[in-house]
């Protein structure tokens, strides 16, 4: 189904009483200042009359995913540019423990997305 394309009403607008369309419907989010991520095509309803767009259950969950799975990996990356410029030992150490956590996350997260 192309972006836009509806198949059918499926109740009224929380916001204004028109009739939701199912469509799919993609969306960018920022994860920090200088990062936004596009996300893909999923399901949604669109109100005909105020174009309000809800996604649907299944659509938050999967876009909670590819969010954790993007600051997650953010945040490892930010980890390990302070790693290479770390001149304490310890700092060091901390800082490889803290990556093998965030790492385990990501994994769980990608385990459990399959």
């Amino acid at each position: 189904m192309e972006e836009g394309q509806v198949d059918m009403i499926m109740g009224t607008c929380p916001k204004c009483g028109g009739d939701l369309q199912e469509t799919r419907q993609s969306t960018e989010v920022q994860i920090n200042e200088q990062k936004k991520i596009k996300m893909p095509e999923l399901s949604a309803l669109k109100c005909i009359s105020c174009s309000d767009v809800y996604f649907t259950p299944s659509a938050n969950q999967e876009m909670e995913r590819i969010l954790m799975r993007e600051i997650l990996n953010t945040e490892i990356d930010e980890l390990e540019k302070e790693c290479r410029s770390c001149s304490s030992q310890e700092r060091y150490e901390e800082l490889l423990i803290e990556i093998e956590n965030l790492r385990k996350q990501l994994e769980d997260i990608i385990e459990n997305s399959l």
